[in-house]
């Protein structure tokens, strides 16, 4: 924790040993929502890397993760390769519009706030 205030940080990665545990470990669950909280309190983007299904994924978007690695959004590529399949110089707007597709069907079954 001290590295966060010694270091200019601006993003803030979630280990996939915590995001594989969340489903079913309230603990874990707990600690992933209070890191989002921690990074977006100081300013910084909060990625949760290993991501596998749709249920780690519904949880880290009503939590408020702004962005998702995992092999559940699709597997490990190349800029060049990302770029090719989207038609995109960035992957980040398809992974905006993946979460916000996520959101609102969430917001549509009434499971968000």
């Amino acid at each position: 924790m001290g590295y966060l205030q010694m270091f200019p940080f601006d993003k803030l990665k979630i280990d996939q040993s915590f995001i594989k545990r969340m489903n079913h470990s309230k603990h874990a669950l707990a600690i992933v929502r209070s890191v989002i909280k921690l990074g977006h309190e100081l300013g910084m983007t909060v990625c949760a890397e290993g991501v596998e299904d749709e249920q780690q994924l519904e949880a880290l978007i009503v939590g408020g993760a702004d962005v998702i690695q995992g092999y559940y959004t699709g597997p490990p590529m190349a800029a060049s390769r990302l770029k090719a399949l989207t038609g995109k110089q960035d992957g980040r707007a398809t992974e905006r519009r993946t979460a916000k597709r996520t959101r609102r069907k969430l917001e549509n079954s009434g499971q968000t706030t």
